[in-house]
């Protein structure tokens, strides 16, 4: 028996008031007032008020309730907004026995322009959720340049143009455009021409490459380990070496990475019920939500031959999807109730198509494999975070001193378990970028082809980015879900954070202009799993100009600009500690290649070279990263003097530079409110952001000893001063995604220790050149 169907949620005051201008237009007078009425009870948005305020005024004339008309807009007369108030002072005017009645288009065809908001736009998929008794938020100034696609419902006159302001350099430019691509109709071509289909080959042979790097990193460290504990114990005397660290586990590496591909999608089932709450959910309760993407995938499936994947629903706000699997008939659809309550019917259905792209080549067989796992370590990390803050709430209400230091002593066990899990993920993470992004990369050519629709998925990925920036406004802590899953869901986590949430106040073209105008950027990228955003949707611009549709975006020149005189050295200089260590590498192949010939024939001169390879290997390419490090330092962390700080930042300018690199270090000085994940599991700082007026910046924190340092007892931990007003000092860095390394934060508590960043780099440099040095001296340990 399937389980109920979730219930729908409330409607939102800015669905309440597109289905009032609905109503209005149809005749509906008395069900218009209603919901309009909700619309101005419900709403803390000033233009959402006002337009539903508006409207009233026109129906309370039609309907004859001219007294609820007058009073409505005597309250409008004490607006704080000088149009508002002129507005309806003219309606007052109007108000009186000789006045005509005007037609009801007339409360619509009036759309005043202002400054825009200092406030977060209002968002039509926010789904309503009942108000606790507190006092509600003060209204925020009014912005008539924020314009939602309710305003067209009903026709309306030109408006008139905005007048001059004396914008601040971190006011964003005006976002009257903001709204284009979600209002703009969508064309889809009649006849289309097939695209060439992407190699698939490449990508099963990365698959293969892929498999090896991730056996190597678990690998190497494991044996590694091993060996070290053990050349302890015999160095020391204190323990007898333990036999079983000798072995060879590689078989049983192998074997385990095959079996986590063959069960993963009922390993995955049971990893998401166990932390997400996922379960099962209908093809017809999808359709109550999308009766778009339950045709999609009948036809869809029933075309390409293959199985309808089970669908999983996962129970949590935040708005996300994926597919993961192996075979097209074991192969599951998960989405989240965030994404079936923020997204309308036509979103979920282009992003259900694209991930029904990805089953039905079966690019998901092998990153649901990794993926399995990765989630091994992520979910131990996640119980042990659980653990360590229930014992920490019990230590502090406990009052038996014997109790407070077992809890205590828990506590830190279980902080060091969830830090060393959490630093495995991050580790064995990195031997997918490639193929989670090649994956993405081909997945789109394949939805391009399956649905026909390249303005349906550009708006698709949008809005599931502007709903993710949304909720991680809303939901700090909330990072959990969309990192753990990363590689399969169709945006990065940062990405769609950031690009969400700047999408309400800037252009698509404006604010991802940098993915396609920076001559680097897809070198920064190569940490990252998903291709860059602004390339992916300029891939579907091109498309639909191929198939002579007119594009939702419109991009200008996306050729990259060419490098300003200085850039080519300030790129290199970014990755020195990466082109030294390759250098190292290379030092240490070449001596051994020449040791393996001398042995080969038996020359005996040399041979010793490649006895010692792997001391060769380890010390060069430690040195190498040494000397990068070293010869980078100056640049990356330049002096933070008080006169060079940038308080104010023009963040459209910064953000949009194509000439931009993380070693550009521009210092700042910013407040803002700390926000992130609380309690064991940001015990390292990794999920920190500062809450700007407008969005929110990532922070990279370091204590002086590294991570190591993060486990110790700290005077004040950066963690303690989430949800409170900071002053942030340290270095703005652009890459894919921006980010401030911190070199300090300030709160009411206090401050946190200065030059984290720096000092810990200088320990990394001299352990690599000691270490590196000491393999080279003795050969070995």
């Amino acid at each position: 028996m399937s389980p109920p169907i979730p219930p729908r949620p409330p409607r939102s005051a800015g669905q309440l008031l597109k289905l009032g201008l609905a109503q209005m237009q149809r005749g509906e007078s008395q069900a218009a007032i209603a919901s309009l009425q909700q619309v101005c009870r419900l709403s803390p948005h000033a233009v959402q008020q006002f337009k539903a305020q508006r409207a009233l005024v026109s129906l309370y004339r039609k309907t004859g309730q001219d007294p609820e008309a007058i009073a409505l807009c005597q309250d409008l007369c004490q607006h704080p907004h000088p149009k508002v108030q002129t507005w309806a002072s003219q309606k007052l005017q109007q108000l009186t026995p000789s006045a005509p009645e005007p037609p009801p288009s007339e409360a619509l065809g009036f759309i005043p322009l202002d400054n825009p908001p200092e406030a977060s736009p209002p968002s039509q998929r926010e789904v309503y959720r009942p108000q606790s008794n507190s006092p509600p938020p003060p209204e925020p100034e009014l912005a008539f340049t924020l314009l939602d696609h309710t305003a067209a419902e009903a026709p309306s006159p030109p408006d008139p143009e905005p007048p001059s302001s004396n914008e601040t350099s971190e006011s964003p430019p005006t976002p009257a455009s903001t709204e284009n691509w979600r209002d703009k109709p969508l064309e889809r071509p009649q006849e289309r021409r097939s695209l060439k289909p992407p190699p698939l080959g490449r990508l099963r042979g990365l698959e293969v490459l892929t498999a090896i790097l991730l056996f190597l990193s678990i690998s190497l460290p494991l044996h590694g380990l091993l060996t070290a504990i053990n050349e302890l114990f015999v160095r020391t005397r204190l323990f007898r070496p333990v036999q079983a660290f000798f072995n060879n586990y590689n078989g049983q590496i192998a074997l385990l990475l095959i079996l986590c591909t063959a069960i993963s999608p009922w390993l995955l089932d049971a990893i998401g019920r166990l932390n997400w709450g996922s379960r099962s959910f209908s093809l017809t309760q999808l359709g109550t939500f999308s009766p778009e993407a339950k045709q999609a995938l009948r036809q869809l499936c029933r075309k390409q031959n293959i199985a309808i994947p089970e669908l999983r629903l996962i129970a949590d706000d935040a708005p996300i999807l994926f597919s993961y699997g192996t075979l097209p008939r074991y192969a599951r659809l998960a989405i989240s109730r965030g994404l079936l309550n923020r997204l309308n019917s036509e979103e979920i259905a282009a992003l259900v198509i694209a991930e029904l792209a990805h089953i039905r080549h079966q690019d998901i067989l092998a990153l649901s494999g990794f993926l399995a796992i990765l989630q091994l370590p992520y979910s131990l990390y996640l119980q042990s975070s659980r653990l360590g803050d229930w014992l920490r709430d019990r230590a502090s209400k406990s009052s038996q001193s014997a109790l407070v230091i077992l809890y205590q002593a828990g506590f830190w066990l279980a902080a060091l378990v969830a830090s060393l899990s959490y630093g495995l993920f991050k580790l064995w993470r990195y031997p997918i970028f490639a193929l989670s992004r090649l994956r993405h990369s081909y997945g789109d050519r394949l939805a391009l082809e399956m649905s026909g629709d390249p303005n349906g998925l550009t708006r698709g990925l949008l809005s599931l980015a502007q709903a993710i920036g949304e909720y991680r406004r809303q939901h700090p802590e909330g990072g959990t879900l969309y990192e753990s899953w990363e590689a399969l869901t169709p945006l990065g986590d940062r990405e769609a954070q950031i690009s969400g949430q700047l999408l309400h106040h800037d252009a698509p073209e404006t604010l991802l202009s940098w993915h396609l105008k920076s001559p680097y950027a897809p070198w920064l990228n190569l940490n990252q799993t998903h291709p860059l955003l602004g390339r992916r949707l300029y891939r579907f611009h091109r498309c639909a100009e191929f198939w002579q549709v007119s594009p939702l975006l419109n991009w200008p020149d996306a050729t990259p600009v060419k490098p300003h005189i200085r850039t080519p050295g300030l790129f290199r200089l970014q990755g020195a500690p990466f082109f030294a260590t390759a250098i190292g590498i290379g030092f240490a192949i070449a001596p051994a290649l020449i040791g393996w010939i001398d042995r080969l024939f038996g020359l005996r001169y040399v041979g010793w070279l490649y006895t010692d390879r792997w001391w060769l290997l380890l010390g060069l390419t430690m040195g190498g990263f040494a000397i990068g490090t070293v010869l980078r330092f100056n640049a990356f962390f330049p002096d933070l003097k008080p006169n060079l700080y940038h308080q104010n930042p023009d963040w459209q300018k910064w953000l949009t530079n194509p000439q931009a690199l993380p070693i550009d270090s521009l210092p700042v000085k910013l407040s803002g409110r700390l926000r992130g994940r609380t309690g064991t599991a940001n015990w390292l700082g990794q999920d920190l952001v500062l809450d700007l007026n407008n969005w929110q910046i990532p922070l990279h924190l370091s204590s002086r000893f590294g991570p190591l340092g993060d486990l110790l007892p700290q005077p004040l931990r950066p963690l303690e001063a989430c949800e409170q007003e900071v002053v942030v000092t340290g270095w703005f860095r652009r890459g894919v995604t921006p980010w401030i390394d911190v070199d300090q934060i300030q709160c009411s508590q206090g401050e946190t220790p200065p030059n984290g960043h720096p000092v810990w780099s200088i320990i990394v440099v001299l352990l690599g050149a000691v270490w590196g040095a000491y393999f080279l001296v003795r050969g070995g340990f």
